[in-house]
């Protein structure tokens, strides 16, 4: 049997509760050709009993003794990778059961590509759906690395979404910390950004994964202006590589104020969020 093109990787952190459903749905996925890794990131929940119930001879766990937060242990899923394609799942999170197929479908037509990302559903924890088809604003089919870069630097956010809805040519990504602590909570936009200044992508207007929402024990104004800031530091960042990524200063400008209006946009989904909890 020849080895599998895909690795599933779960970085998970005291996620006992959802570790479960996010195993469950690779298990369900209509392709076979895929290992599961999942990295432990010290855990002191039960995560690691629960994983450890699933008994399918494709999953590895491996139980890190030492915390290396969010950024640190993204990057050991990443690390430790050896298949063609890297899926990384959030542990909070599920894929839906075409997804593998699609998105490895998506590069193998489009061997210049780096990532594929397809929409998500938003939820709520208890799973009620807020959004069915979620994300990538106007990206559709292959688009250019100039395209791609420019439509989610004007959208002032992460057009592609979570790591859960985004499979990565694991050969594209850059070798030494693929994820920057230091982006604070735009770590995986600041990668696709990267990447996507170097290479094209492919857009699939279908959703791949259920992303849950959580309400959080950070207040929402305040959680919203750490993300503010951190997406302004993003846009700055790029801003100061022009012209060499093929961005204008218009569309930093633009991707300024857009970020701004959506901070708002986000405070309302998590208000209204933690009404429904």
């Amino acid at each position: 049997m020849s080895p599998p093109r895909i690795t599933v990787a779960i970085p998970v952190y005291n996620q006992a509760p959802f570790i479960g459903r996010a195993i469950e749905s690779v298990l369900a996925q209509t392709c076979s050709d895929w290992r599961l890794l999942i990295v432990d990131d010290a855990s002191t929940d039960g995560t690691v009993a629960v994983a450890r119930t699933y008994r399918d001879p494709r999953i590895e766990i491996l139980c890190e003794p030492v915390n290396a937060r969010q950024a640190g242990n993204w990057n050991r899923c990443v690390a430790r990778a050896t298949t063609e394609y890297l899926q990384l799942l959030c542990a909070d999170d599920e894929l839906l059961p075409s997804a593998l197929a699609a998105l490895a479908a998506a590069l193998d037509r489009h061997s210049d590509a780096a990532l594929a990302a397809g929409q998500r559903s938003v939820a709520t924890q208890s799973g009620r759906i807020l959004r069915a088809a979620h994300g990538l604003g106007p990206l559709a089919d292959w688009v250019a690395s100039g395209a791609a870069l420019r439509a989610t630097v004007r959208a002032g956010t992460n057009l592609l979404g979570e790591p859960s809805a985004v499979m990565l040519r694991r050969a594209s990504l850059p070798t030494a910390e693929p994820f920057r602590a230091a982006a604070g909570y735009c770590l995986d936009w600041d990668l696709w950004v990267r990447v996507l200044e170097k290479h094209p992508m492919v857009a699939l207007r279908q959703p791949v994964a259920v992303f849950r929402v959580h309400g959080g024990s950070d207040s929402v104004s305040v959680f919203s202006r750490r993300q503010l800031q951190d997406a302004e530091r993003l846009l700055r960042d790029l801003a100061s590589r022009l012209p060499h990524n093929g961005l204008r200063p218009g569309d930093v400008r633009a991707g300024l104020r857009r970020a701004r209006f959506v901070v708002y946009r986000r405070r309302a989904l998590y208000a209204l969020v933690r009404l429904l909890q």
